[in-house]
């Protein structure tokens, strides 16, 4: 069994604080988030997870999503800046130089929303990782894109002290390869450390965070309307939001976990205990950031 570990809680994260804005800084100063991924079948993806970097503090948005659905995308997210790129025939994102700029050049990259086959998730990866590596940026590996990682383990070794992974447990088998995940959910996300070399969230009913230099910390008994279609893409874009900001990616995640529980909390009661949708979750977001932010001041 995975015996005790800490809790994500008021008293942790008063230990692992967030990075302050500074007053009168400009967005640049809270960092550029680039999101890749989807295919004409699944920009929604994107979408959430873009308006839930935003929404936890990063400064800039861009989505690099399929030609055919990006003008519906910018006219839906205007914060943000579009870019359009050629499509395979199955209606997922070619690699252009173009995206390889503009990751290098961002902050953050999150990488895999809206994905589900394995070999373009691959190929996206494979740029993202080279682009990052080249622009000392922080990689977000979500989705699709963890299904490809877990062919190639070691292609996060380069950028491991600045890369996430937050799988649920279908993607953390897929992530063991010819390996098998421990069944206790503890063991596992050591297991996934060990395998990645990176921050990981193994995510469920209870979340398991863990780190090459942090050991594994849990929120404990998230909301059961959080297990609905496109959660993980909002909680994707907060902890890439958090990044951008300047945390480091232990701090950014288990801000992003315990925010993402609070915000399911606080719109969960037992009349809605099912029936909620991500988009409300994003939405409650900056409540429930002012609601923590209260108790931490608190003495």
């Amino acid at each position: 069994m995975s015996g005790t570990a800490p809790e994500i809680d008021v008293s942790f994260l008063a230990h692992h604080p967030l990075p302050t804005p500074e007053p009168g800084g400009s967005k640049h100063d809270r960092g550029t988030v680039l999101i890749v991924g989807a295919t004409v079948e699944t920009p929604g993806a994107l979408l959430l997870a873009g308006l839930s970097a935003l929404r936890v503090g990063a400064g800039r948005l861009q989505i690099a999503a399929p030609r055919t659905v990006a003008p519906m995308l910018a006219v839906q997210i205007p914060e943000a800046q579009v870019i359009g790129l050629d499509e395979h025939a199955s209606g997922t994102v070619r690699p252009t130089q173009r995206l390889a700029e503009a990751m290098a050049a961002s902050d953050v990259v999150l990488v895999g929303p809206g994905l589900g086959e394995e070999e373009p998730g691959r190929v996206l990866l494979d740029a993202a990782v080279a682009a990052v590596s080249e622009g000392g940026g922080s990689l977000v590996v979500d989705a699709g894109a963890l299904v490809a990682l877990g062919q190639a383990p070691g292609l996060l070794e380069p950028i491991a002290a600045r890369s996430a992974a937050m799988p649920n447990p279908g993607e953390a088998a897929a992530l063991v390869g010819e390996g098998e995940l421990d069944d206790d959910a503890g063991a596992a996300v050591d297991q996934l450390v060990d395998r990645l070399g990176c921050t990981v969230a193994l995510r469920g009913p209870d979340t398991w965070v863990a780190s090459p230099d942090h050991p594994r910390v849990i929120e404990r008994n998230g909301p059961l309307g959080l297990a609905t279609s496109g959660s993980g893409d909002v909680l994707g874009g907060m902890l890439a939001g958090h990044l951008a900001r300047g945390a480091e990616p232990f701090d950014a995640m288990v801000w992003a976990v315990h925010l993402h529980a609070e915000a399911g909390r606080a719109l969960t009661n037992d009349a809605t205990e099912l029936g909620l949708l991500a988009r409300e979750v994003i939405d409650a977001l900056p409540w429930v950031r002012s609601s923590l932010a209260g108790h931490l001041l608190r003495p």
